[in-house]
């Protein structure tokens, strides 16, 4: 029979223990709500995170903001959770008023170039005077605009462009291998149902009479709704344990690990490996029709077409699968198509594995060995190669 005295002992244990895990939710409550008060880019890794997150339906990033960080490191040693592969670097990134990363623009009435496209045209994982727009710029010696957004809406792209109010000048249109083509919306595409879209679908039933000034609060409840500092937080400690010592790494199979010819680790993404090993289709239709659209407006199309790292980096790696695919690269197949169409094109894959080759000699990359872009050396090139066609 149980005393008296066992009894209260037990009651006391059970009323302490139901009273510490509601304080520890109150807790993780309170510290995760005072966390969202700070800069997003005080809990990111690099800059691309923390610029887009807060941004206006419509905006690129969020304007006139400046974002530093003296250790930024590739997005492929993040998602594979392999931080003795990290590649530590400066990274400063700034925008302007329009919500576009651009310094200020000395003299704007001589702006005759403009530069679109994806995280590479916008200049991912380099610091403001190393982006594509910036090196081009001190090359001919007058601004170029960057308007690069991610991901691309055409549609929105050109409604940019036109807002720059420019004319006999031209467009720069960087596509990414691995990436579709961006097309113009149909209409009949249905948007992804993701946690922030339906977020914003709940918020909108509750507000459905909102102005735009609701709106707007609207997007910003929503970001902050789905934005956990502390998620973030705990998620890096507990990464730290997965370090196949403590506990197995369940992420190092996101990305894909190869040995350059000098020995040295460099990382891939296993979209871009399974796509450099088959036939991929070609679609054009859409950089037709954004050629015609800014021929009306009295500009010039030139599209830049970007090579994916494995597609540069695949005769330098010592144990890459042998491929069977006799046709020609996807690029080089694009470039041919495009140019049947009529459309001016500077293709970068055969002076890009030319360029990494005899950088591998000197111990240098002109793509990240721990992340999807290329290096300030690797933009250069890119910017060379422009400056000649141009």
């Amino acid at each position: 029979m149980t005393s008296f005295v066992e009894l209260r002992k037990k009651t006391g244990a059970s009323l302490r223990v139901s009273k510490l895990i509601p304080g520890l939710l109150l807790l993780a409550g309170l510290s995760d709500f005072v966390l969202r008060l700070f800069p997003p880019g005080v809990f990111t890794f690099r800059a691309w995170e923390a610029m887009t997150l807060f941004v206006k339906d419509g905006e690129a990033f969020s304007p006139v903001k400046r974002y530093e960080n003296e250790r930024s490191y590739g997005d492929l040693s993040n998602i594979g959770n392999l931080p003795k592969l990290r590649q530590y670097h400066r990274e400063v990134f700034t925008t302007d008023t329009l919500g576009f990363r651009n310094l200020p623009i000395q003299q704007p009435g001589q702006l005759k170039t403009v530069l679109i496209g994806d995280s590479f045209a916008a200049g991912s994982g380099v610091s403001d005077e190393d982006t594509l727009s910036q090196q081009l710029a001190r090359l001919q010696a007058s601004p170029v605009y960057n308007a690069a957004r991610n991901p691309q809406d055409l549609e929105v792209t050109c409604r940019d462009i036109s807002n720059l109010d420019i004319s006999n000048g031209l467009v720069i249109w960087e596509l990414f291998e691995r990436a579709p083509i961006p097309q113009f919306p149909s209409g009949e595409i249905q948007p992804q149902r993701t946690l922030r879209s339906r977020l914003k679908d709940a918020i909108s039933r509750r507000f459905p009479n909102a102005v735009p000034k609701q709106k707007v609060a609207r997007k910003y409840l929503s970001d902050f709704l789905e934005y956990s500092p502390l998620s973030i937080e705990a998620s890096r400690a507990y990464r730290v344990l997965q370090n196949d010592l403590v506990l197995p790494n369940t992420y190092k199979s996101n990305v894909a690990v190869y040995t350059l010819t000098n020995g040295a680790s460099m990382l891939f993404i296993p979209q871009e490996i399974e796509n450099y090993h088959k036939i991929r289709s070609l679609e054009t239709k859409s950089v037709t029709e954004m050629k015609a659209r800014l021929n009306a407006m009295g500009l010039r199309l030139l599209v830049l077409l970007v090579p994916g790292k494995y597609t540069v980096y695949y005769p330098l790696l010592r144990d890459a699968p042998a491929s069977a695919l006799d046709s020609p690269l996807y690029t080089n197949r694009l470039e041919a198509s495009l140019r049947a169409a009529g459309i001016d094109v500077v293709n970068l894959t055969a002076v890009f594995r030319k360029s990494a080759a005899e950088a591998l000699a000197r111990g240098e990359y002109i793509y990240w060995l721990d992340d999807t872009h290329w290096t300030p050396s690797g933009i250069r090139i890119a910017a060379e190669e422009l400056r000649r066609w141009m």
